[in-house]
């Protein structure tokens, strides 16, 4: 993962060619969506039922496509596993920064495999990942609000939405804001796979989504 990460290929069809065993240029759109939906639900803790619905496919078919996620990538599973069993012993999560959530360690199995998981144990892999996404974004944030009123912008920060910042400015400073948006969203962090930033601009949110 962190290979096709580095190298900038689409993660979900380099995943989708790993778990189905065929080359990558051979990915059919079925397959990509398919491991799309098991990147982003699995890794919070998403069981076989959860991708079963998603993907309308039947329950035994989505946790053969887990099984086969895990024996391709077996340290998401060990992460997850970790993750656990430190909830279980502390009754606490962090984020990447610290921040941090209490639990009921009880609730929680450290051998939890992902048929079994109960709520507090997907609440803590998703805590985990997706709290230390949301101390991505908030400290991206004071990044840009302090350089935009250092050079005494225009241009105003509306809102975060999920991994997106959303700013309305002069036509005049749109090409400022988005290189000082996009070298503040990626240096938020440092992690060791590189962040990277979409940037569009328009006259509405609509005509740019």
């Amino acid at each position: 993962l962190l290979e096709a990460f580095a190298e900038d290929k689409d993660i979900h069809a380099s995943v989708a060619a790993q778990v189905f065993n065929v080359p990558e240029a051979e990915v059919t759109d079925n397959q990509r969506r398919m491991a799309k939906t098991v990147n982003f639900g699995v890794l919070y803790g998403m069981s076989g039922s959860g991708l079963a619905v998603r993907l309308k496919i039947r329950k035994a078919e989505a946790d053969q496509f887990i099984d086969a996620y895990f024996a391709r990538y077996p340290k998401v599973l060990e992460y997850q596993q970790k993750l656990l069993k430190k909830a279980h012993e502390t009754g606490v999560v962090e984020t990447l920064l610290g921040r941090r959530r209490m639990l009921n360690k009880d609730a929680i199995s450290p051998e939890s495999r992902y048929q079994g998981r109960g709520q507090a144990e997907r609440e803590a892999i998703n805590y985990e990942i997706q709290g230390s996404a949301a101390d991505l974004i908030k400290r991206a944030m004071l990044a840009v609000s302090r350089q935009l009123a250092a050079r005494k912008m225009q241009t105003r920060m509306l809102l975060p939405v999920h991994d997106e910042l959303v700013f309305e400015s002069p036509p005049e400073e749109v090409a400022a804001v988005a290189k000082l948006a996009r070298d503040e969203m990626t240096s938020a962090l440092k992690l060791d796979v590189p962040l990277k930033v979409d940037v569009a601009a328009g006259p509405n949110w609509l005509d740019v989504e």
